[in-house]
């Protein structure tokens, strides 16, 4: 007769989704002295970093200096407004602290501190295959309790760049790619145009590199 002492053991799997500190990224330039006149918008995601920084993509904030600029050479002066948008609705004025333009990473500072906990950059890439999570606002598709997750799996790269299989469009732009502890190991930079479900991020590592230096 054989007896066996058997032990269930329970993984948990369910990721840790820090949905507070995801933003969406709103600028529209707009007529002087009549703010519901758009001749320019766009939109993109977030992610809180700092007591009022937020990361996103460089293209973001590229997107914003060329509002600036068109503004600066009207004939009227036109307006830019960039607001942050937490989830709750909380809404801050931001503008650029500083862009990496060839890395594609842009940290943004609000007006006032903000309410929700900075999300850390993990202490190390995840291992090929690894699943892997998403928040962000395709298609400007974000509100109040409203915040589209998405998974994938994490590809490889380098140290430069990595890969991730997470569907995505444009609006998701700077969303954080997370790994299942909430922490941050990419961000949305470009799309695969042929096949969406396939995300090129900056590395882990130029992400740390990037906001450590503004600690």
């Amino acid at each position: 007769m054989i007896f066996c002492s058997c032990t269930r053991v329970y993984i948990d799997t369910k990721p840790n989704i820090p949905f507070d500190s995801f933003v969406q990224i709103k600028a529209k330039r707009y007529k002087a002295n009549c703010i519901t006149c758009l001749l320019e918008t766009g939109f993109g995601s977030g992610t809180v970093v700092g007591s009022n920084k937020i990361l996103t993509a460089g293209h973001i904030c590229a997107g914003v200096r060329e509002m600036l600029n068109n503004a600066a050479q009207s004939e009227v002066l036109d307006k830019v407004l960039v607001t942050v948008h937490e989830h709750k609705e909380n809404i801050y004025a931001a503008i650029e602290l500083d862009i990496h333009p060839s890395k594609d990473i842009c940290l943004m500072t609000t007006d006032r501190t903000l309410l929700a906990d900075p999300i850390p950059i993990a202490s190390k890439s995840p291992s090929r295959g690894k699943v892997v999570w998403s928040m962000m606002a395709p298609d400007g598709v974000a509100g109040k309790g409203l915040i589209p997750v998405v998974s994938g799996h994490f590809a490889g790269g380098d140290s430069l760049m990595s890969v991730f299989t997470i569907p995505a469009y444009p609006g998701s732009s700077g969303a954080p790619i997370l790994n299942i502890a909430g922490e941050i190991i990419g961000l949305v930079s470009r799309i695969n145009k042929g096949f969406h479900h396939i995300v090129i991020s900056p590395s882990r590592r130029s992400l740390r590199d990037f906001i450590f230096s503004f600690k």
